[in-house]
């Protein structure tokens, strides 16, 4: 019964996961990470392996590479955590393997198909952004459709990391409701970059608006800026985390200040997890509360 049952969500799952990764791409991890541990390894890389070639030979090839870039960062991150790695060193390697495979297929495609992928953007966006901002159809507006063609590298690698971030913020609801026992996860809370982050970081702001007339210099620099930057976002997201289990906030509230952060407040944030390398706030926030707690039971 219970075997039936597994299988028939594992069904509602695949058509989930497909729905999902088409129109939102990173939400589709959600239930592609239940899909790897319902299904096994095995049947999990077979079944999305031919999912995925039909979808290309039926004449869809961007929707077959984003759903085989989704698959593929889920799956090694799986193989990667079964062998006790931690989140951190298997989230690393996933992204890098799979930003790799997406990138050499893609250059190899449009090399045998002669695609310039330059144009294939600014054709796009040219004709999005007009449609929808008949104003900025101007220099200006060239010269910004420029910079984001030149950031479309780090706008992968950013979602393949969301992608994560999503697949294990809601795993362990979805391994109960899968009747799958929960892996021992790390909390968000603990979430902390190796402190060699901080001169990556510094370098790549260095490389990003450093005045060169070697254009590429600034194009690396800004791609690697968006990646640690969403990093350290994540890092200062587990101080607010910390303080507001701290404070004993309500589940309604902390909903509300999470979708603040996120929607407003993303710079301030990732200003935030760059200064807990140098302060340490939850640190000094977790021993404040302790001395407060000692205090009260003197009293």
């Amino acid at each position: 019964m219970i075997e039936s049952t597994r299988k028939t969500k594992s069904a509602l799952l695949i058509l989930w996961a497909f729905i999902l990764a088409s129109l939102t791409f990173s939400l589709g991890a959600i239930p592609l990470n239940g899909l790897y541990r319902s299904m096994g390894r095995l049947k999990y890389w077979m079944f999305w392996s031919l999912i995925s070639t039909v979808i290309f030979a039926m004449g869809f090839p961007a929707l077959a590479a984003g759903l085989v870039a989704i698959c593929v960062v889920v799956g090694i991150f799986n193989e990667v955590r079964i062998h006790g790695y931690s989140y951190l060193s298997a989230g690393f390697i996933s992204v890098l393997f799979t930003s790799s495979i997406v990138f050499a297929g893609a250059y190899v495609w449009a090399k045998a198909f002669n695609v310039k992928w330059y144009l294939l953007f600014e054709e796009y966006l040219n004709k999005n952004i007009t449609a929808f901002f008949p104003q900025s159809a101007d220099s200006s507006a060239a010269i910004d459709i420029k910079q984001l063609i030149m950031q479309i590298p780090s706008a992968g690698v950013i979602l393949l990391v969301l992608s994560l971030f999503m697949a294990l913020l809601f795993e362990r609801r979805m391994m109960l409701w899968l009747d799958l026992p929960v892996l021992q996860r790390e909390r968000l809370i603990t979430f902390k970059l190796p402190d060699s982050t901080i001169w990556v970081f510094i370098f790549s702001l260095l490389l990003a608006f450093i005045k060169t007339d070697i254009s590429w210099v600034n194009v690396i620099g800004l791609n690697l800026l968006n990646v640690v930057s969403l990093l350290y976002f994540f890092q200062g997201l587990a101080v607010v985390a910390t303080y507001m289990k701290i404070t004993k906030t309500s589940p309604f509230w902390r909903s509300v200040i999470y979708i603040f952060v996120i929607l407003q407040l993303f710079i301030a944030v990732v200003a935030l997890g760059v200064m807990d390398f140098w302060f340490d706030f939850r640190l000094k926030m977790i021993k404040k509360a302790a001395e407060i707690k000692t205090q009260k039971k003197l009293e």
